[in-house]
């Protein structure tokens, strides 16, 4: 088994090198494209550029923008990849909340740029999560009092219908007019906007209903929505603007305080903020979708694996909201796929640690395929339940109607009813689609686990459109749930010796006894073993980081 353990890590590092090297990316769309696919109104607003507005009025500026057109396209993301991105956070006491007691502005400096405290960060998660390729600094301000009170705010809706950019106005002039503060390139975007913004709010949160023993705005209508978006409409006359013409990009909108809750006696319970909604909803702003059912929030979607699924971890807490999964990171950049393109074992670590997550395309049609990453209990998902963790397949439809239509054998509307990211649990029952659960051990593949063509689902036949097609591919995992993975696909097909010698996607393994590694040419072993020592420094350089 250690020999087996060894190989492993030698195959799973080789992963971790090759995927690295230029003649790699031949098959991945730059970043920057496809995350630009994930805005459905293409046109791009015009923009005046800084020095004009800076030798007319303010007036005269306007209209020169109107002039030019500008057009209420959907905003494009905000920036998901970078070493010193920077975010302002504004926090916001509604009038009715001057006597409340509020987590204070050192309290949410801890919570935002903490680094190995028991709290947690945003900060930190976001570092790991990325690994590495989103480092962000959040620049906390004081608490600054609004005119009007909560219920004035959540008009009668939660403020679903309350545009908080006019409301955060006044504190983004006084920052604006700050002599001591300059908008470096560090907290704009190269399209003028701000990267992001974070507003914390005095109340308490609309999203766990109606709460009898809160005295003030117990009906969750008078309370405020926690959301998040990537600025989809701004570019209004009306919106706020800098003196150089910077504006508001995304924008996320939370409380102060974590899920309140009246006890058994009936008192109020409340705690400052936590980690998950927070991670949950500044995600949204790199343009990533809820992965819930939307018809039933939050049950379904794919359940505890991932934190745009649920922004509670496996034991409910918002401390622990656990990771991202593959397929989102993938669509902002922040992981790479490994495309699996022929027959072979491959070995896989936790993603949250390497990054590594693979794809199957072949044999499905355009838009679906099969994801594949290994979740351990490691950092925000420490909380797993005692026996879960292994390897987790995604089956993934961009054609369907994203997490709208819930489907399963035997439920009217199947196979045409299926979530566009679907978990395919390893004991197939289906329990996250049929609201038994958000996710159990059931549902990670392990040694012995299956996925194949044919025969009952969950299996790897194609289902877009709800026409089933067999595709002939095999899954099978061959080690037990540990660090380092493997499992055998088959049905793809035998790549030739040419392939063997140039292919740097896949790794065969000597598992069971099959071949670790096939032979190839001595220029390609120089390479594998470059790469392993390589691979190997990478590996323990982020372990050191990030534990």
């Amino acid at each position: 088994m250690f020999a087996l353990n060894c190989l492993l890590i030698l195959a799973s590092s080789i992963h971790l090198t090759l995927s690295l090297a230029p003649s790699s990316f031949n098959h991945i769309e730059p970043v920057q494209a496809l995350r630009q696919k994930l805005i459905e109104d293409t046109n791009v607003p015009k923009r005046t550029d800084a020095d004009k507005c800076r030798s007319i009025s303010s007036q005269d500026c306007r209209n020169l923008v109107d002039s030019l057109g500008r057009q209420l396209a959907e905003r494009r993301l905000n920036p998901s990849i970078g070493d010193n991105i920077r975010v302002i956070v504004l926090l916001i006491k509604f009038s009715d909340h001057t006597t409340r007691d509020l987590p204070s502005r050192e309290y949410f400096e801890e919570f935002f740029n903490g680094e190995g405290s028991e709290l947690g960060s945003v900060k930190e998660w976001m570092r790991f999560n990325s690994v590495g390729r989103y480092r962000v600094h959040f620049t906390v301000r004081e608490w600054a009092t609004l005119p009007n009170t909560e219920k004035f705010y959540a008009a009668g809706n939660s403020a679903w219908n309350t545009d908080f950019n006019p409301v955060v106005a006044p504190l983004l002039d006084e920052i604006d007019n700050d002599p001591n503060h300059k908008w470096s390139p560090d907290y704009i975007d190269e399209f003028g906007k701000l990267n992001h913004l974070i507003v914390v709010h005095s109340g308490y949160m609309a999203e766990v209903g109606d709460l009898k023993c809160l005295a003030s705005n117990p009906n969750k209508a008078d309370r405020i929505w926690s959301s998040g978006g990537n600025g989809e409409g701004t570019g209004a006359p009306d919106a706020w603007r800098s003196k150089d013409f910077y504006e508001v990009g995304g924008m996320a909108l939370l409380s102060a305080f974590s899920i309140p809750s009246c006890d058994k006696s009936g008192a109020f319970q409340v705690e400052p903020a936590a980690l998950g909604p927070f991670v949950h909803e500044f995600s949204h702003g790199f343009g990533l979708p809820d992965l819930y059912d939307l018809n039933v929030p939050p049950l379904g979607g794919i359940g505890k694996f991932s934190n745009m699924a649920s922004s509670q971890g496996w034991d409910f807490s918002p401390k622990t909201p656990g990771h991202m999964d593959g397929w989102s990171r993938a669509r902002i950049g922040w992981v790479d796929y490994i495309d699996i393109e022929f027959d072979g074992y491959y070995a896989i670590q936790p993603l949250e640690v390497s990054g590594q997550v693979y794809r199957i395309t072949k044999g499905y049609p355009e838009g679906e395929y099969l994801v594949i990453e290994n979740k351990q209990p490691i950092k925000y998902d420490s909380d797993m339940p005692a026996g879960t963790g292994g390897i987790v397949i995604f089956h993934v439809d961009e054609k369907a109607d994203r997490q709208k239509n819930a489907g399963f054998p035997g439920k009217s509307g199947w196979p045409a009813d299926h979530y566009r990211v679907a978990v395919q649990q390893a004991d197939g029952n289906y329990d996250i689609e049929k609201g038994v659960n958000l996710g159990d051990e059931g549902d990670f593949y392990r040694k012995g686990s299956k996925l194949s063509s044919g025969g009952d689902f969950p299996n790897t036949d194609s289902y877009q459109g709800g026409v089933i097609k067999s595709t002939g591919i095999k899954i099978e995992v061959v080690t037990d749930s540990q660090f380092i993975m493997a499992f055998h696909v088959t049905g793809l097909g035998q790549r030739t010796l040419d392939m063997q010698a140039s292919s740097v996607g896949s790794t065969e393994g000597d598992v069971e006894g099959k071949p670790f590694l096939r032979e190839g040419t001595p220029r390609a072993t120089v390479a594998w073993i470059l790469g392993m020592f390589m691979s190997v420094s990478l590996m323990l350089g982020m372990l050191l980081l990030f534990l």
